[in-house]
């Protein structure tokens, strides 16, 4: 458990974020919980976390903000394995973000700033402190790298990632390696102005908020660039719509939650985006500002949500330290039992371990989380009333938290929950129209990618899924035994010539259908080569492979209007690491047939972890030995999907 004589922001935020059997607790113990958990039911990680990307209705949040981690690790006191490609990222940014805020500030008022980093000093916190407020008052221009701030009465303690001064202005900013500014940040900001304007004198200062985050602008290989954003997004992750063909400006707008306009259905301009600063002193811009309704936020009121935040904000602290000395009391080294609780799905932001923590409680016997998240709503209440029923030993009628209204709900629960219900069934007249889409000669293939904020290659966004491998494996209708080339280009050099070498491979003229599962990552990622390569030839032969993509995953996607291969037991999860099991179970001969392995049996078994050795070699800490043998071993899994698609197309067939 963590020892601190003050409640820290990550205490803080946890309370928000994370179910609090984990409050207190660093991540490696919370990991090294859930590892025990799972083995305490017979259960190794890999048994459990596979990739489930179809299982939320959820905005897809690939950027992790590894500046986070690594100054969390830094705040709790514990090593840094500089060998981990997360650890090595966020210390890039930590030490390229302090550049750009000095640089940026130098230029924005032509001075020279005098700037301290406290984490080149080596002193104890309130020495930390007393020397801030000193520096302040001092200086008049002056930037601050991880200043200390402490309320002595709450006992809290922050440390802001910058701050800036100069004469009577002073910006706070907070550092976060991603390229758009989150519902979630607001709760680190908050804690910063709670401690800085309740303890310090700073009514002659005129004191703004703001986010340093990731640029989002192309750059070339191993670069990383920042923005200063005053602005704030009410929404967990951020999306920009790929059906509208907006410009780059106005994405970086979308991302950071600025200010941009776009036609109402009356003609009129309405324009969007929130000041972080109205938002924290809850001025009339911000109680006036139109409230957020998607799909993904449901009905939540923002406005509301951030009122009750600010407003329980030492009643927050207050339980936090209860539930801290409570712990200290029982002498609590581990986490204890995780079970569903409404911060798993926070409305501030959906709990990082999500993924692993649902498979836990299905692993524990909660039945509904053996259903997909598109099938079932895990809202907070519903997670509450699990957690009750299972600990009241009470049976859960399932039908109550099936997603949707009218005619979807009652499919669902017709399919699903009918005790008279089948449990599989064919839609023969679907699968006509599928399979005739599929031409007799075909392509099978597969990407691996990796994505982090600096760039992997030239000319590119951040977070941009970078290909760095493919599997192929044709079928040229004519009785030969299918052979897999699996191609893969090393991380730590990659170039244009790697994506014209797939391209190579992959394209067979349009008689051939390319086989996919889940299209749209890989379309995306074509045509992301197209821009890439930038060469006409290349781009006639990726529109070919795109125009002749076949999904296979579309046979066991269930909707409310088309069902085509239904399965009870998946539970409505379609991802091809829940089907082949039940070609394995079912149809042995297939999975022998077409050289299929179980994933559990592999080195590298799904892909974070095949992206987390690449992401190794890409910031060099894996050498050209280590790095042949990580290669045969993700060639081997890439390999696995491409052929798992072969034995899924062939069990559909013979079902039929």
């Amino acid at each position: 458990m963590k020892k601190s004589q003050f409640v820290t922001k990550y205490d803080y935020i946890n309370y928000y974020v994370k179910q609090p059997s984990m409050w207190f607790f660093t991540n490696s113990e919370i990991q090294a919980a859930y590892e025990q958990q799972l083995k305490q039911l017979k259960l190794a990680s890999k048994e459990v976390i596979l990739d489930d990307d179809e299982d939320e209705d959820e905005t897809v949040d690939d950027e992790q903000d590894v500046y986070d981690v690594y100054r969390e690790l830094l705040e709790q006191n514990t090593a840094v394995d500089e060998d981990n490609p997360l650890i090595t990222s966020g210390l890039i940014i930590d030490k390229k973000s302090k550049q750009f805020i000095i640089d940026y500030h130098n230029s924005k008022y032509d001075v020279n700033f005098k700037v301290v980093d406290f984490d080149d000093k080596k002193i104890n916190l309130l020495a930390c402190a007393n020397e801030t407020k000193k520096l302040i008052e001092e200086n008049p221009h002056v930037i601050l790298f991880q200043p200390v701030f402490i309320d002595e009465k709450l006992k809290i303690l922050t440390k802001c990632d910058a701050l800036v001064k100069y004469e009577n202005e002073i910006y706070l900013i907070e550092t976060k390696a991603t390229s758009s500014a989150k519902f979630h940040h607001i709760l680190d900001l908050y804690f910063q102005k709670y401690i800085l304007e309740t303890n310090y004198n700073i009514t002659k200062y005129d004191i703004n908020y703001q986010l340093c985050l990731i640029k989002y602008e192309y750059l070339d290989q191993n670069e990383v660039s920042f923005i200063i954003s005053d602005t704030i997004n009410l929404t967990k992750s951020v999306a920009i719509d790929s059906k509208k063909n907006f410009d780059l400006q106005t994405k970086q707008a979308i991302k950071i939650g600025a200010s941009y306009e776009k036609d109402g259905k009356d003609g009129i301009k309405e324009v969007l985006g929130l000041n972080i600063n109205d938002v924290l002193n809850r001025t009339d811009e911000f109680s006036m500002h139109p409230k957020v309704k998607t799909k993904n936020l449901r009905s939540a009121n923002k406005e509301l949500i951030i009122n009750q935040m600010i407003d329980d904000f030492e009643v927050v602290i207050n339980k936090l330290w209860v539930h801290k000395q409570n712990l200290e009391q029982q002498l609590k080294d581990m986490p204890g039992k995780f079970l569903p609780h409404p911060n798993d799905k926070s409305h501030f932001k959906t709990t990082d371990m999500w993924q692993e923590l649902r498979q836990l409680y299905a692993a524990k016997g909660i039945k509904a989380f053996k259903y997909s998240g598109n099938i079932l709503d895990f809202n907070q209440e519903n997670l509450k009333n699990l957690t009750t029923a299972y600990l009241n030993h009470d049976d859960v009628m399932l039908d109550d938290y099936v997603k949707g209204i009218t005619d979807t709900k009652q499919k669902y629960i017709s399919l699903f929950f009918n005790k008279n219900s089948a449990d599989s069934e064919i839609n023969k007249e679907n699968y006509d129209a599928l399979i005739k889409c599929l031409k007799p000669k075909q392509v099978y293939f597969d990407f691996e990618t990796i994505n982090p904020a600096i760039r992997v290659v030239n000319n590119s966004l951040p977070f941009m899924q970078i290909v760095t491998q493919c599997s192929i494996l044709v079928n040229h209708n004519d009785g030969m035994k299918q052979q897999c080339n699996n191609l893969m280009g090393d991380p730590a050099k990659l170039s244009i010539n790697f994506f014209k070498e797939i391209i190579d491979n992959l394209y067979q003229g349009d008689e051939y259908s390319y086989v996919v599962y889940n299209q749209t990552f890989e379309r995306s990622r074509l045509k992301e080569m197209i821009d890439f390569i930038n060469d006409s030839q290349y781009t006639k032969k990726i529109q070919v492979i795109i125009d002749n993509l076949f999904d296979l995953a579309d046979f066991f996607k269930i909707s409310k209007d088309k069902t085509t291969v239904f399965f009870k037991e998946l539970g409505g999860f379609y991802s091809i690491k829940k089907v082949l099991p039940l070609v394995q179970k079912y149809a042995p001969n297939i999975f022998a047939s077409t050289n299929c392995v179980d994933y559990k049996t592999l080195e590298i078994y799904n892909g974070l972890v095949c992206q987390t050795k690449s992401l190794a070699r890409f910031y060099g800490h894996v050498n050209d030995i280590q790095w042949q043998e990580i290669e045969m071993n993700s060639k081997i899994y890439c390999e696995n999907d491409v052929r798992a698609m072969v034995a899924v197309l062939e069990w559909v067939k013979q079902l039929v």
